[in-house]
């Protein structure tokens, strides 16, 4: 948040959207720090809707964004993905293309009183529910990435991300992934989605890669793709 206070909207939205912090991304691949965020491509491709959104309001140019990139790319490429490999038909209703020129015409002042989310979904709801099922907060579909990293999950990670065979030595700074890491079973912070991208990282490059990619090529881009949440696994 504090980050956040200093930088335009845009670089905010984009901050607030990176599973792996910028400065984080950089001190993994043993760059520099820098306080300019534009120096990443995937800054401009996520940026560029927010900015190009008709709306003054942070808050209604965010969704705007959220619609080009979030839900474009993330999301719905994901449900999307599951169900037809089930061979599962799933429709989102709140989708329709009415319902959302409706929501973009309601002020946000009505539609997010004090920015709660979902209040005028939750006004309907308790039409129709009980009020404790009305008032329940959102869950999502995440996995518990963080408690398998400190946990059941850990020794793997360190047989096949901090060894020293891992693929990733050659792209990353081992000693960063390694505090990383500490940190987060100490119960320090919470790595999980860093660390889980990490080793997701090293289980492509053990999988897929043919040969040893060459770092020279390519910190720039595997610097954009930890920095973007566009790629995340949330």
């Amino acid at each position: 948040i504090l980050e956040n206070i200093a930088r335009d909207p845009a670089a905010a939205y984009y901050s607030d959207l990176c599973v792996v912090k910028p400065r984080v991304a950089r001190a993994l691949l043993g760059l520099p720090p820098s306080r300019d965020l534009a120096d990443s491509s995937v800054y401009h491709a996520v940026t560029e809707p927010y900015r190009r959104c008709a709306s003054s309001n942070p808050v209604q140019r965010a969704q705007y964004a959220d619609l080009q990139i979030y839900l474009a790319n993330d999301v719905l490429v994901k449900v999307d993905r599951m169900t037809m490999q089930h061979s599962v038909e799933v429709r989102s209703p709140l989708l329709d293309r009415r319902v959302i020129e409706l929501a973009f015409r309601i002020p946000v002042h009505k539609k997010m009183p004090g920015l709660r989310s979902k209040f005028l979904l939750r006004q309907l709801a308790r039409k129709r529910l009980p009020p404790q099922i009305a008032a329940l907060p959102k869950h999502g579909f995440d996995a518990p990435i963080a408690q398998w990293l400190a946990g059941p999950c850990a020794a793997r990670f360190q047989d096949e991300v901090l060894a020293p065979q891992s693929p990733v030595r050659d792209l990353l700074d081992i000693a960063v992934v390694r505090r990383l890491f500490t940190s987060h079973q100490r119960g320090r912070a919470d790595h999980g989605q860093a660390l889980w991208a990490i080793w997701m990282l090293a289980r492509w490059s053990d999988t897929v890669a043919a040969r040893p990619v060459t770092v020279s090529s390519q910190r720039s881009a595997i610097s954009d793709q930890l920095s973007a949440s566009v790629l995340s696994l949330s």
